[in-house]
């Protein structure tokens, strides 16, 4: 399957030329939409987790006492709010790992020639330190602006969100947002994302 050229459109590409009759080669394979449950399961987890932190604070706040009044509490409160809050940290890491799924899976169903890092390297570079911090913006920011140029090609009007992966990103680099708030930006941005790379994946 040749795309056609892609349309002009009112901004630039980032790191891609403007939008013209390139020489397009063929895909080198099936081009498909997959990954449409991982936000859901990123929704989930961040969801669980908020809410395992709240009970986890109310049960420790509830189990605290007065030691001056001789009153020491309720060490079962306090046990279980330590359980919910060990769970809540949990829920982290697994949040963590659905959204680099998600990541690998985006960069995946973006056709090769509109490509400018590889899926593996989308996600395995924002596991370098230091680096990460400039490196979540190129594989985020980059996708969108990725599945806009391929959007292009295919005749679609259609783009996704470069805002709200930037604002994802500016979150996850400022310390304590990354913590209460990027998860949540996180949301929006995949939402976006997946939205737009169904319809490219459907002109395909």
């Amino acid at each position: 399957y040749l795309p056609p050229a892609p349309p002009q459109v009112p901004y630039g590409y980032g790191g891609y030329p403007s939008p013209g009759p390139p020489a397009y080669t063929a895909f080198m394979g099936p081009i498909r939409f997959s990954g449409g449950w991982i936000k859901w399961a990123y929704f989930a987890c961040v969801t669980l987790m908020g809410m395992c932190i709240v009970a986890g604070v109310v049960f420790n706040d509830q189990g605290q006492g007065e030691p001056w009044a001789g009153d020491y509490g309720s060490y079962e409160l306090r046990d279980w709010g330590s359980m919910m809050l060990g769970f809540a940290a949990l829920l982290w890491v697994v949040r963590l790992i659905f959204g680099a799924v998600w990541l690998y899976s985006a960069w995946s169903s973006i056709p090769y020639e509109y490509r400018t890092i590889s899926p593996g390297q989308a996600v395995g570079m924002n596991f370098v330190p230091i680096y990460n911090l400039y490196w979540v913006f190129k594989s985020n920011v980059g996708l969108t602006s990725a599945l806009d140029y391929a959007l292009a090609g295919s005749g679609s009007m259609r783009q996704s969100s470069r805002g709200a992966a930037i604002l994802a990103c500016v979150m996850q680099v400022i310390p304590y947002a990354n913590l209460f708030i990027a998860p949540f930006t996180w949301i929006f941005h995949m939402f976006s994302v997946d939205s737009a790379r169904k319809e490219l994946c459907e002109r395909l």
